[in-house]
């Protein structure tokens, strides 16, 4: 993490449950923003929500706002990260995410402009990340 003493936020961040890419527990990564002085912090695990209930749960106590979001990926490349906005943000990120993952559908790649437009509409109470470098 990156200290930031004017209390921005921290957009990208994994927990344990992003495999290999995460070592803190949702706990820990609520009590080392807090440290910080971070306002608010955004748990983006990888094509994964398990930790989302245990950031929420426990914000209060490290007054640390919590930010719900998934960091989709295919293999080891980043498509984009998708942060909801409010409870139908989280259901719609977490409806792609179930079509993926249970379903078998492709995750949308912002380098095909018609699906990735498809995309950004149905996440119309989230807002999508796109890596810098890739195309839109």
């Amino acid at each position: 993490m990156v200290v930031d003493p004017e209390g921005h936020v921290l957009l990208n961040v994994h927990s344990w449950f992003s495999f290999n890419h995460g070592i803190l527990s949702p706990e820990e990564v609520l009590r080392h923003a807090h440290d910080l002085g971070l306002q608010a912090v955004a748990l983006t695990d990888i094509n994964c929500t398990a930790g989302l209930s245990d950031l929420f749960r426990l914000a209060d106590q490290h007054k640390v706002r919590p930010v719900a979001g998934i960091e989709f990926r295919c293999g080891a490349r980043t498509l984009f990260i998708g942060l909801a906005r409010s409870n139908e943000g989280l259901r719609q990120l977490n409806e792609l995410l179930t079509r993926h993952l249970h379903d078998g559908e492709a995750l949308p790649d912002p380098a095909f402009p018609e699906v990735w437009r498809t995309t950004v509409e149905e996440l119309s109470e989230a807002f999508v990340i796109h890596p810098f470098g890739g195309s839109l």
